[in-house]
């Protein structure tokens, strides 16, 4: 166990892994994001971000070679092993996105479904050009999935709450999630995750927090084309038999399977919105109890696998390393700890 005092007092926001798992970003509003070494917890590098109030985006890119974080005042590079700005403005677009590294690029998708592509290699790429691709989606985007193909999204109006995944590439829903007996309103920031791998993902509203399977997702292919897909006329032509024709996308027919459901302590308290993360097999869920306790759960079996307790406040967010060896917690007044999950 490393405990750590960072030098800032603020909150701790966000809590990110390297690619390789051996730097570890902590992010703090009106300060920055401090590199440490996982290892030792000793300070590489702070990305200085002294007038962003809230991050929406923050990933490792290029290799592990940069750190990328995103706000409501644009996308700013900094180099990962020292901390030093690389790109401060990467165009006009990319504005609050969430932020994924997908292996060969880097996507970012807007509150709306927006979604971009760049290259983040300054010796290839100078300018750090990027591709816009929009794809919007109906409501805010509340989490992007590994690869930046699906994005979990609220589409529940009224006294029944649902969220849908929705693949940004194809521009279609392909599964939805009812939350029936929920309040209606928007998630809370982070109350949906996806596992690093992509294999399941979890969603808090508040009442419960439910882990679903991706796997009937998965025999999809990513570059699917529905074949028989119906044409009906446009809106504006008299001719049913018009060439010009759109096509309609099939309905939804796949519900994510219900893997694991957690529930508060205390069923009739105040919404519930803990701090808590997937481990990358997706079957290991992190999560703040009561009292600061954090708990490590089996979620295929339900088990209860380990409990850890410290002099700790206020856990405001968890994460959990690449290799699943590792996890970290920040805390309200700058507080970080490191320790092994084994």
């Amino acid at each position: 166990m490393i405990p750590l005092q960072m030098l800032a007092g603020h909150p701790v926001t966000h809590i990110v892994f390297s690619t390789d798992g051996s730097t570890v970003a902590v992010a703090q509003p009106h300060y920055g994001v401090t590199l440490l070494e996982r290892t030792t917890g000793h300070t590489l590098g702070v990305c200085a971000l002294p007038r962003r109030d809230v991050l929406t985006g923050l990933t490792f890119c290029g290799d592990g070679r940069y750190l990328a974080a995103a706000s409501a005042k644009g996308v700013e590079v900094f180099d990962a092993t020292t901390g030093a700005p690389v790109v401060t403005d990467l165009g006009p677009y990319l504005k609050g996105l969430l932020l994924v590294d997908a292996g060969t690029v880097t996507v970012g998708v807007s509150a709306k479904g927006a979604r971009v592509e760049w290259n983040p290699d300054p010796v290839t790429n100078p300018a750090f050009g990027y591709q816009s691709n929009y794809r919007e989606a109906s409501r805010a985007v509340d989490a992007l999935s590994p690869d930046g193909r699906l994005a979990i999204f609220e589409t529940g109006r009224r006294s029944v709450r649902r969220h849908g995944l929705f693949d940004l590439r194809a521009r279609r829903l392909v599964a939805t999630v009812e939350h029936a007996e929920a309040d209606p309103g928007y998630l809370k920031p982070d109350a949906a995750k996806f596992c690093p791998l992509g294999r399941r993902f979890a969603i808090n509203d508040g009442r419960t927090l439910d882990v679903y399977d991706l796997d009937r997702l998965a025999a999809e292919s990513e570059d699917e084309q529905y074949a028989d897909t119906p044409l009906v006329p446009r809106a504006n032509s008299t001719n049913p038999n018009a060439t010009q024709a759109t096509a309609v996308a099939p309905m939804p027919h796949v519900s994510p399977e219900t893997t694991f459901t957690l529930k508060p302590d205390q069923p009739d308290a105040e919404p519930w919105h803990p701090p808590f993360a997937l481990l990358p097999d997706g079957r290991g869920l992190l999560v703040k109890r009561p009292r600061n306790r954090i708990q490590l759960w089996d979620a295929p079996t339900g088990t209860l696998v380990n409990e850890w307790s410290w002099r700790f406040e206020w856990v405001t967010c968890v994460a959990v390393s690449t290799d699943g060896l590792t996890a970290v917690a920040g805390g309200r007044f700058g507080r970080v700890l490191l320790w092994d999950l084994d």
